[in-house]
């Protein structure tokens, strides 16, 4: 390849550029077989291969653009624009909604050990009873089958010198 040739990479034209530049961007990857070149002078968009590849095997015959393509070769004051980074996609082959639903799996997967934190938690009522020793096993007995659940327990006597329990207990709340 000899002239000089525009590139429409990702629908942004560049150039003009050498035939040496347009090399140098194909094999560093900016440039793919199938980006559409057109060569200074000429109306004629074709993929990168057939450009190269025409220039390589000397001169062809010009091929029909064509007429459903509306491009136009860019004008003398068009800038020349090298790109520094490849353009093509990160996921080649991906399509939107398979892109899509690879989202929505990872939000999932990373959202669900926090699911089991959404659930409500259990409402408690509390209790606080001194039962005497005389009465220490009939009270327990009674709040057990009303559902209720001893806490803490401590023996504990008051000013007179008499000794009993101080029980607290919980349960859920309906």
């Amino acid at each position: 390849m000899k002239n000089s040739y525009y590139v429409d990479n990702a629908g942004e034209v560049q150039g003009p550029v050498s035939s040496q530049e347009l090399e140098t961007l194909h094999r560093s990857g900016q440039v793919s077989a199938i980006t559409q070149v057109c060569e200074e002078g000429t109306e004629n968009w074709v993929p990168y291969y057939q450009a190269a590849g025409a220039q390589e095997s000397g001169p062809q015959p010009k091929k029909q653009s064509d007429p459903t393509k509306e491009k136009k070769p860019p004008n003398d004051k068009t800038q020349q624009k090298i790109m520094s980074e490849p353009t093509a996609p990160a996921f080649q082959g991906v399509t939107k909604s398979q892109g899509t639903a690879i989202i929505v799996l990872l939000l999932i997967a990373i959202g669900a050990p926090f699911f089991s934190l959404l659930k409500p938690t259990d409402k408690w009522e509390y209790m606080i009873e001194s039962p005497s020793d005389y009465t220490f096993s009939s009270t327990m007995d009674r709040y057990g089958e009303q559902g209720w659940e001893l806490v803490f327990a401590r023996r504990a006597s008051d000013s007179s010198g008499s000794m009993s329990y101080e029980c607290i207990f919980k349960r859920r709340k309906n």
